[in-house]
C-alpha cells in the first residue's frame, strides 16, 4: 500500500496505561498509589496494565497476579473495567472536539485531531500542546501530547515525550530516526528478523532501499519501512459529531387504538427519512416518545439491525414494540428522535458486475430483522465442528466486501454439496456387511452404482445419549449423487445433501 501524502498538522493525545488512567479518573483517591489492572479470574488472571509506581517496582503486563503481588506487596490490583475505559476515552474525545471538529480515535486509545485553521488561535504549536494537556488534566486524565505532520509521527512524538513533543514540519524522518524499532506496530516475526539483521532503530531501517526490504522482508517489512520513515499508510478517518434529528406531531384527538397511532407514526417516519436522505445521513437508533392523556410520557428505544434511513423498517419495529407493550393511556403527541450517522460511501470496481447500492443493503437487513425478530437474520457460516452440517448465523457483510476476493465457481472435480434442511428420510437395502446397495423408498429410488464411506461420527460422545452416524456418498444409477448417513442407535437412514 503506498504511503499517504498529507501535509496537515495533527495532534495526538496519548494516555499511558489507559485502563489504569480510567480507574484513577473514576476514583481520584487512587491517584499516587501503585496500581495495576488485571483481566481474568483465579490463576488465569493476568496483568494488562500497570501504573508508573507499579512499573518501577517491576510489575509489567503479562505476569500473573501472584507474581505482581510478590514483586510489589503494596500494589493495588483492580479488575479491568471496560465501562471506565469507554467513559475515559469518550471524555478525551470531547476534550479534542473542544479544540477542533476534526477528531479521530483508534482502538488502542490515542485520540487524534486535525490542526487545520488553529494557527490563528494558537500561533505556537508548543502553546497549543500545553493547552491540550491542561484540558485533559482538568478532565482527570494525564496525557502526553505530540504534534507532527501525520498520524504515526504524532503518536510517536507523544509516546516518547515527557509532557509535550512537537516535530517541526518536514523533519519527521530525521526526528524519528533514533527511536527504537519496537515502537512500531508490526508483526513480531518481522521485528525479530530486523533485530537478527542488526536493525534496532527506525533510521537504520529507513535508510535501506525499498526493493531490498521487499526482497528480504516481504510486504510486512515494506509496510514497516514506510512507518520507519514516518509515513502513514492510511489517511485519517475524521469522525463527525453525532447529531440528533427530531420529528414531532400533536394528535388532533387522543388515540386509544394501535392502528390510528401507526398511521400518524408512518407519516412521521416518512418526513424524518426524507430529512435524513437530504443530508446523506442514516439513523443508528431512534427514540419513540408518546405523550399520554391526561399526563405522563412513554419512551421506547428502536434499534434497527443496521443504520438506515428506511421508514418501513422503523414502522415495523414500532408496530412490533407497541403490540408487545401498548400505551396504558390514550396518546396525545408522538415524537421520533434519531441519532444520526454519516452514510458510509462505497467504492465500486471499475471492471466487474454491478453491486447493490451500499445504502440499500443495510436497509434490507434492518427490515428483515424487524419482521422476523432479532437474531434470525444473517449469513450462514460453518462451525469448526466434527459434526457435519453445524453452522451459525453471523452478520451480513456489505455488498462491496462480499464481492471482493470471491472465488468463481467451476473447474472443480466434484460439484457443490447442497444441504437438505431438514434431512429426508429414505429406506435403504444393505449388503451383509451393512453397506447400502439400493434405495427402496423416499424421494429417490434406484441401485447404488458407486459409494464412498463409511465415515463414522459420534454425536455428543461426552453424554450418555451419544449416537453414532455412518456417512456415505453414493451415486444412483441414472440418478443424483447423494450424501446419506445411518443413525445406528435409531437404525434410520437419512439424506442430508445432494451434489450438483
Amino acid at each position: 500500500m503506498p504511503p499517504v501524502n498529507d501535509s496537515e498538522r495533527i495532534a495526538c493525545l496519548y494516555t499511558e496505561s489507559l485502563p489504569v488512567a480510567a480507574l484513577v479518573r473514576a476514583e481520584p483517591e487512587l491517584a499516587g498509589r501503585p496500581l495495576a489492572v488485571y483481566r481474568g479470574r483465579g490463576g488465569q488472571a493476568r496483568v494488562v496494565a500497570a501504573g508508573s509506581r507499579a512499573a518501577r517496582a517491576g510489575v509489567v503486563p503479562g505476569m500473573t497476579v501472584a507474581q505482581a503481588r510478590s514483586l510489589a506487596g503494596d500494589c493495588l490490583l483492580r479488575a479491568h473495567s471496560p465501562a471506565a475505559v469507554r467513559s475515559a476515552l469518550a471524555e478525551l474525545v470531547e476534550v479534542a472536539r473542544s479544540f477542533s471538529p476534526r477528531v479521530a480515535t483508534s482502538p488502542e486509545g490515542p485520540v487524534y485531531l486535525g490542526l487545520q485553521g488553529l494557527d490563528r488561535l494558537y500561533p505556537s504549536e508548543q502553546q497549543l500542546a500545553r493547552r491540550l494537556r491542561d484540558a485533559a488534566g482538568r478532565a482527570g486524565l494525564r496525557v502526553r501530547v505530540g504534534i507532527a505532520g501525520g498520524l504515526l509521527a504524532a503518536r510517536l512524538a507523544a509516546c516518547t515525550a515527557t509532557a509535550v513533543g512537537v516535530i517541526a514540519a518536514g523533519r519527521e524522518r530525521r526526528s524519528l530516526a533514533a527511536l527504537p524499532l519496537s515502537l512500531l506496530a508490526g508483526s513480531s516475526g518481522v521485528l525479530d528478523l530486523c533485530r537478527t539483521l542488526g536493525l534496532e532503530r527506525l533510521g537504520q531501517l529507513a535508510a535501506l532501499e525499498p526493493a531490498e526490504v521487499m526482497l528480504r522482508l516481504g510486504p510486512p517489512g515494506l509496510r514497516l519501512w514506510h512507518q520507519a520513515r514516518g509515513e502513514d499508510l492510511q489517511p485519517p478517518s475524521w469522525q463527525r459529531l453525532p447529531e440528533r434529528m427530531i420529528e414531532q406531531v400533536d394528535c388532533e384527538y387522543p388515540l386509544a387504538l394501535l392502528e390510528p397511532l401507526l398511521l400518524v407514526l408512518n407519516r412521521l417516519c416518512q418526513r424524518l427519512a426524507r430529512r435524513l436522505r437530504a443530508r446523506g445521513l442514516v439513523a443508528a437508533e431512534l427514540v419513540l416518545s408518546l405523550a399520554l392523556e391526561p399526563e405522563g410520557r412513554a419512551e421506547h428505544l428502536l434499534r434497527p439491525a443496521a443504520a438506515c434511513a428506511c421508514p418501513r423498517t422503523w414502522l415495523d419495529l414500532s408496530r412490533a414494540l407497541l403490540q408487545r407493550a401498548p400505551p396504558r393511556l390514550p396518546v396525545t403527541s408522538v415524537g421520533l428522535e434519531a441519532e444520526t450517522l454519516a452514510q458510509t460511501p462505497g467504492q465500486l470496481e471499475l471492471f466487474g458486475t454491478g453491486a447493490a447500492a451500499p445504502a440499500g443493503f443495510p436497509g434490507l437487513v434492518a427490515r428483515l430483522a424487524a419482521r422476523l425478530g432479532e437474531g434470525r437474520v444473517g449469513s450462514v457460516r460453518p462451525l469448526d465442528s466434527h459434526l457435519p452440517g453445524c453452522f451459525e448465523l453471523v452478520p451480513f457483510p456489505s455488498p462491496l466486501q462480499r464481492g471482493r476476493g470471491c472465488a468463481r465457481p467451476g473447474g472443480g472435480r466434484w460439484p457443490a454439496l447442497r444441504a437438505l434442511r431438514p434431512p429426508c428420510a429414505v429406506q435403504v437395502a444393505c449388503a451383509a456387511d451393512g453397506r447400502p446397495e439400493r434405495i427402496t423408498g423416499g424421494p429417490w429410488r434406484g441401485v447404488i452404482r458407486r459409494r464412498g464411506g463409511p465415515w463414522r461420527v459420534v454425536e455428543r460422545w461426552w453424554s450418555e445419549t451419544d449416537d453414532e452416524r455412518d456417512y456415505y456418498e453414493v451415486e444412483l444409477a441414472g440418478g443424483p449423487l447423494l450424501r446419506l448417513y445411518h443413525r445406528r442407535l435409531a437404525d434410520r437412514w437419512l439424506a442430508d445433501g445432494i451434489f450438483g
